[in-house]
């Protein structure tokens, strides 16, 4: 649901045209978080349930130093989708499809963080708290439900409301992976 949520808030809100090019934009800018961050957050949860709940300071100090790696690794990614991706998709899908690049690049704000705090997700599993994930999960839900339901209130444009989505998607991941970390500390 998550994956799709803006999609079917934005069916209510704005042009099947928009709709088009946003699904578009979600679709290429998520695919990769889709395919490595799986495999990232397999190898860390094998990595940290090696170390066994009983090693806290172990597993945070390998979450806080996976966390690191991979901002520094998405950093670059994310920059280059940002600033490139108006340029590149209409060149690519034609102008049509141009709005979708400026999607697109709206979407890497919050892509590169939640690549980072992914693979901690898997800490709820290790110390038994799936409570957590529920919490965070429907957070992030009324996060989502709020942007559009509010953008459609106000009147926004496409472009705004996704910046604004993406913007509060940056700060949710941001607290997602710090409340995450602070499990191993406890």
């Amino acid at each position: 649901f998550s994956m799709q949520s803006p999609i079917l808030f934005s069916a209510m809100i704005f042009s099947k045209e928009e709709v088009g090019n946003l699904s578009l934009a979600l679709s290429l800018t998520a695919l990769p978080i889709a395919i490595f961050g799986t495999s990232l957050g397999q190898a860390f949860y094998s990595d940290a349930a090696k170390l066994g709940q009983r090693n806290s300071k172990a597993i945070y100090e390998l979450s806080k130093n996976t966390c690191i790696r991979l901002a520094f690794l998405s950093a670059i990614p994310a920059l280059a989708i940002f600033f490139l991706s108006p340029i590149v998709f209409g060149a690519l899908f034609g102008s049509a499809w141009s709005l979708s690049g400026d999607l697109a690049g709206y979407l890497s704000i919050y892509h590169a963080m939640q690549f980072v705090s992914s693979p901690m997700s898997n800490i709820v599993n290790i110390y038994n708290l799936k409570h957590y994930s529920l919490i965070l999960n429907i957070s992030r839900c009324s996060l989502v439900a709020f942007v559009f339901l509010s953008s459609h209130f106000m009147s926004l444009d496409i472009r705004i409301t996704i910046l604004v989505y993406s913007i509060m998607l940056l700060v949710y991941y941001s607290l997602y992976a710090y409340v995450l970390l602070s499990i191993p500390r406890k």
